[in-house]
């Protein structure tokens, strides 16, 4: 995969020696090819590190800003099953979490009574050898009553 960020020299017109450098983004659309700056101009190694930590750190923020899109890490963005909510209704949305970690997070942050008509509904209704039955199965812990 060709890279995604290059520097960019920065040249005085009145040496042939760089009077700094810049990060850039290579943005390639069909055959053609540009560089954008994405930092600012940098005249010693001490500006450069600290524009590529910016530039981490604006990256970090991405990363975290897509993981609680897709899912990973929002305790407070779970469903809220009620003691009203059927098991079956709560089962199958579940089971529709793609990811495991999640689909174990979202369990263990039912309410213990909501949790335990789940197990009951699970036990008897569906099965344990495939798909999120499977993963129940693997991860649940009778004695705390929630999964690992």
């Amino acid at each position: 995969m060709p890279a995604i960020f290059k520097i960019g020299e920065i040249h005085d017109p009145e040496s042939d020696n760089p009077a700094g450098v810049r990060v850039e983004i290579v943005l390639r659309i069909g055959d053609r090819e540009t560089a954008c700056p994405v930092s600012a101009v940098c005249r010693s190694t001490k500006e450069l590190v600290r524009e590529v930590r910016r530039l981490q750190a604006e990256l970090d923020r991405v990363r975290e800003e897509g993981e609680r899109v897709l899912g990973r890490g929002r305790t407070a963005s779970f469903p809220d099953f009620g003691p009203e909510t059927p098991p079956r209704e709560i089962w199958e949305t579940l089971s529709c979490i793609a990811e495991d970690d999640v689909f174990v997070e979202t369990f263990n942050a039912m309410d213990e009574s909501v949790r335990s008509r789940v197990v009951e509904y699970i036990l008897s209704h569906c099965s344990l050898f495939s798909g999120k039955g499977a993963v129940f199965s693997a991860r649940y812990n009778s004695d705390t009553r929630l999964m690992q």
